[in-house]
């Protein structure tokens, strides 16, 4: 019943999955036994359909917060474990979609955005969409899980 699945992340430790429908604007969170696998029902995570807001792709951080590129709102949005919005980082571009941390110390926030949508040629307000955009966080990102196979 999924329509366009985004987000599949997961948080410090592995014991919890997250993933999205960006036309529900819903995340949902998956507990996962100790081998990866679901265990139980997915709970709703984060409703953003009030608010219009479209989850693309997400990480976690170090700390446990959720990042969401949010399609069509210029930003990405963090979450903390609780589902609560703690902050929100603007990118030049309206369709953020993926984020990721890298460098280092994994304390860069790495965005791509989409040109997917837009008109052609880009009106000036939309110069940048397709890019990558990069901040320094205070934060630190986890490195990706491995896949076992």
């Amino acid at each position: 019943s999924i329509s366009i699945p985004n987000a599949i992340c997961f948080a410090p430790g592995g014991e919890t999955a997250y993933f999205a429908d960006t036309a529900q604007s819903a995340v949902w969170a998956q507990r996962l036994d100790r081998a990866g696998w679901p265990s139980g029902p997915s709970e709703l995570f984060l409703d953003l359909s009030a608010a219009g807001l479209a989850p693309d792709g997400a990480v976690c951080d170090a700390d446990g917060n959720l990042w969401v590129a949010q399609w069509g709102a210029w930003r990405v949005a963090c979450y903390g474990p609780d589902g609560r919005f703690r902050q929100a980082v603007g990118i030049g571009a309206a369709h953020a979609s993926c984020p990721g941390f890298g460098g280092a110390e994994l304390k860069t926030l790495y965005v791509t955005s989409a040109r997917a949508g837009l008109p052609d040629p880009l009106p000036d307000h939309h110069v940048l969409a397709g890019t990558t955009w990069a901040a320094t966080m205070d934060v630190a990102g986890i490195p990706e899980p491995r896949v076992v196979p």
